[in-house]
């Protein structure tokens, strides 16, 4: 979870000033799912058995969702952290990919 304040606590309010936090948010996804990249050539990561592309749509929504949720707390970092550890840990526990 401590990516999220790289991401969102630092990097969304720096962007969103510039671009707005809708820009920036499509931004800071596509680039937040290229960071998962290499997990996807490592055997045992969550990754390695998802299809690529779902993922990196899921990672761009995803950041819309907590971008929002940031924005609308004034950039506090603590929804998008609750959000994470939340997608996260219902991965494990429900997996929806073989």
């Amino acid at each position: 979870m401590g990516e999220e304040f790289g991401w969102r606590g630092f990097a969304l309010p720096e962007l969103a000033a510039r671009i707005g936090w809708h820009w920036a948010s499509l931004g800071i996804g596509v680039i937040w799912g290229l960071w998962h990249l290499p997990l996807f050539y490592m055997a045992g990561t969550a990754q390695s058995g998802l299809p690529m592309g779902l993922f990196l749509a899921s990672s761009v929504a995803l950041s819309v969702v907590m971008s929002r949720l940031c924005a609308d707390e004034g950039y506090c970092v603590l929804p998008a952290i609750a959000l994470h550890a939340a997608v996260n840990w219902g991965s494990m526990v429900l997996p929806v990919m073989p």
